[in-house]
């Protein structure tokens, strides 16, 4: 196909929808160039999905920017003093969980502490010298909602007691 200025030119196929017999020139309901079906490749399939993968993947992340943290749940005889190691040194919060021991059946206490990312190896440290055989699990946690009041201090009142 030749355009007007003489050189060739790929036609794409075109739907044109049927104008209705009451539409005048004027009329809204005018006709309507489409694209025919364009096929695409497999290349570019698989460049979307991952572009659409990638996209989510990122948004998560961003959206959770400032407010991951990481919990800790901590088995271990020695849970009294490591909670008072985590309020103290690490001056973050604690909350202690009643458990039964599976094996032995025995009645225990698990210590659950979230904490910022920032701050996970120094409470590795700390439950090491603790208890060097406690058992602790570490999760990410996206999002934390309390109500509880500032822990600034906490050490020096504990240190006092």
């Amino acid at each position: 196909m030749l355009s007007a200025a003489g050189k060739t030119s790929h036609a794409v196929p075109v739907y044109r929808a049927p104008r209705s017999p009451a539409a005048s020139p004027r009329s809204p309901c005018r006709r309507i160039d489409v694209p025919a079906h364009h096929s695409s490749s497999s290349e570019q399939i698989l460049l979307g999905i991952l572009a659409l993968s990638l996209l989510t993947i990122v948004m998560n992340r961003v959206m959770v920017i400032g407010r991951s943290q990481v919990q800790l749940l901590i088995f271990s005889p020695e849970y009294e003093r490591i909670r008072e190691l985590i309020l103290g040194e690490q001056d973050a919060g604690a909350t202690m969980l009643p458990i039964e021991q599976g094996y032995t059946r025995t009645d225990s206490k698990a210590v659950l502490c979230v904490i910022p990312r920032r701050k996970l190896w120094p409470m590795r440290e700390m439950i090491n010298t603790a208890d060097p055989h406690a058992f602790w699990v570490i999760s990410e946690v996206s999002e934390v909602r309390a109500r509880t009041r500032p822990l600034h201090g906490v050490a020096t009142r504990l240190r006092q007691d």
